[in-house]
């Protein structure tokens, strides 16, 4: 999982399925205040976000990066990353807090490469936007979101686009891609390969080719030749699917795995199947 640095993870109770993809950023206010929110954003099992921001700045984090959320009904729940400041819409941030948003915002808008805008969902989910923006939308009925008394939306943009860019780790990175913890730790510090069908992940997190490719393991050309020569061995598209990520052919296949050209090895690595360990 892929923590801002510097933040306080509190895991909240509910656990939620990935998110397919990441197009923007919710601004919420919570209309309470730091030890009533906290508790109901992660031990009351009706509401969370990913991250929370005090009215000193402090920065705290209850889900992980990858994870959907209860903020704001399906959709934007299932699109975006939602921040929680602690107050009511009518009272401006205080400095702390605002800058502290702005810093993470600049560090999710670099790791997502989301474009620093005001978007207008639904109509564009690509930017930042407020909770009383999805007003009406999908049962949506709050009206919190960035205080126009201070900072408004100029002067958030503003801070955005003017506070530090972040340096994104390898790590984090992986992390987006929805690798765990052990495997992240596996990858860099063991020099273990990721899964070849985490190939398609890595790209869609910004990884290039080569770098995918040396981090995998993946051919794209030994992969086409592979999968070839499980097309004359008879297998079918969803089998040849299954095989190339990972799962066994079925031990039963051994003979026409040979057939079709594998070596001994190689038969026994996609099936499991050792015939001298068999008839032992």
């Amino acid at each position: 999982m892929s923590r801002y640095p510097g933040a306080t993870y509190i895991p909240s109770v509910i656990k939620h399925p990935k998110r397919s993809r990441t197009l923007g950023i919710c601004i919420h206010n919570t209309y309470g205040s730091k030890a009533g929110d906290i508790y109901t954003l992660t031990k009351s099992g009706k509401v969370d976000c990913h991250f929370y921001i005090t009215q000193e700045g402090a920065v705290y984090q209850f889900l992980p990066l990858w994870s959907t959320s209860w903020t704001a009904m399906r959709t934007a729940n299932s699109n975006s990353i939602h921040i929680e400041h602690e107050g009511k819409r009518e009272v401006p941030w205080t400095k702390a807090q605002y800058n502290a948003s702005a810093k993470l915002s600049r560090w999710l808008c670099e790791m997502y490469k989301i474009p620093v805008i005001h978007c207008d969902p639904p109509g564009n989910w690509r930017g930042l936007y407020d909770h009383r923006d999805l007003m009406g939308y999908e049962g949506n009925n709050h009206g919190d979101g960035v205080p126009p008394s201070f900072p408004g939306w100029d002067r958030y943009l503003g801070a955005i686009r003017g506070a530090k860019k972040p340096k994104i780790t390898l790590r984090q990175r992986l992390a987006k891609a929805g690798f765990g913890q052990k495997s992240i730790d596996a990858i860099l510090n063991k020099g273990a390969k990721a899964p070849r069908n985490s190939y398609a992940r890595l790209r869609k997190a910004g990884f290039g080719e080569k770098s995918a490719a040396a981090l995998t393991g993946y051919d794209a050309n030994r992969d086409a030749e592979i999968r070839k020569r499980l097309e004359k061995a008879g297998f079918g598209e969803k089998s040849i699917d299954s095989i190339m990520g990972g799962a066994k052919a079925p031990r039963s296949s051994f003979g026409r795995l040979i057939r079709a050209g594998f070596g001994r090895n190689s038969a026994k690595k996609l099936t499991g199947y050792d015939p001298d360990k068999a008839h032992d």
